[in-house]
């Protein structure tokens, strides 16, 4: 594999990782309603935008579009709502260490929408191990900054849960340009969101802090929109099996950025459930679900190992069989 896309794969889980300390910054001036929103509509405008220079069109079937806004409430609308309420009482390690579940959910999510996704010795293991990690940080006595809320904690694994009902409402966009599908998501997003936040008066920022504002755009240029292109870069040029480490890189680069920019370590709990979490990633790796075939001579592919995001854009592809 080419050290480029080695380098670009670190950018995108440095985009990615960043992302919820970002978060954290904006909503020192931002509510969570408000954060989720100024994500969307920016990331939707600027990804449209390069679709566009790029000769792409919106599509014009409506059935279309109602697929499109399914897939942002489920990959957009809820998670972002979720996390950015969250993180008003948990860390961006644990937030981003709990999101790391999503692959998990992934499997449950398939298992109870197809009976030809077996819930093989394999997956087992893997949502056990995950399980394990919930439990690491929701014990009481966890250390982590002011005990943890558990709606808090909910309200993350909700998301995840959010974004593995995603990744399957995302397999109807096989064959459609994924730059387009990924800017029609963001763009439906922010219809969905805008009567809401219109009506809450929380359009604007409830302090005027230029940190919190520079978070914002941030988080939706960088985080989202500037992500989307890197990742597209990476899934053209390396594949979807390469991309699928982008799981075990985002919440390493969280505590990295977190213990660099506060100068502080993340706190035991969230090291451990990381540990265990992504113990359970790596069974799904490296251990094929489908052992029979495996005996019988046939080819059998790695399961690919799907994170928050990527997992609904990488099915949007129609580059993923699993």
């Amino acid at each position: 594999m080419s050290p480029l896309y080695w380098i670009l794969l670190l950018a995108l889980a440095s985009l990615w990782g960043g992302g919820f300390l970002l978060i954290e910054a904006a909503l020192e001036g931002f509510a969570p309603l408000s954060v989720a929103f100024w994500r969307v509509a920016l990331a939707s405008a600027t990804l449209f935008t390069i679709a566009l220079l790029r000769g792409e069109r919106p599509p014009r079937d409506f059935r279309l579009w109602l697929s499109f806004a399914a897939l942002g409430l489920l990959s957009n609308v809820l998670p972002f709502l979720l996390i950015s309420w969250a993180q008003q009482t948990i860390s961006p390690c644990t937030a981003a260490t709990l999101c790391a579940l999503t692959p998990l959910f992934t499997l449950v999510v398939a298992r109870c929408a197809s009976s030809r996704e077996p819930l093989t010795p394999s997956k087992l293991v893997a949502i056990t191990l995950g399980l394990g990690g919930v439990l690491t940080v929701a014990l009481p006595g966890n250390p982590s900054a002011a005990t943890p809320s558990a709606l808090a904690l909910a309200a993350v694994m909700a998301a995840a849960l959010s974004y593995a009902g995603g990744s399957i409402v995302g397999k109807r966009f096989a064959g459609h340009s994924p730059l387009l599908v990924a800017a029609c998501m963001l763009g439906c997003s922010t219809l969905l969101l805008a009567p809401v936040v219109v009506v809450q008066g929380s359009l604007l920022p409830t302090a005027a802090l230029t940190a919190s504002i520079l978070a914002v755009v941030g988080l939706a240029e960088g985080s989202t929109a500037l992500g989307f292109v890197v990742y597209f870069a990476i899934l053209r040029g390396a594949g979807p099996i390469f991309l699928s480490w982008i799981s075990f890189l985002v919440p390493i680069a969280t505590g990295l950025l977190t213990a660099l920019w506060f100068r502080k370590v993340p706190e035991p709990a969230v090291i451990a459930a990381a540990v265990l979490i992504i113990a359970g990633l790596l069974v799904l790796q490296f251990f094929p679900s489908d052992p029979a075939a495996k005996k019988a001579g046939a080819p059998t592919e790695a399961a690919p190992v799907r994170s928050y995001a990527i997992q609904i854009a990488i099915v949007a592809a129609g580059r993923v069989h699993r």
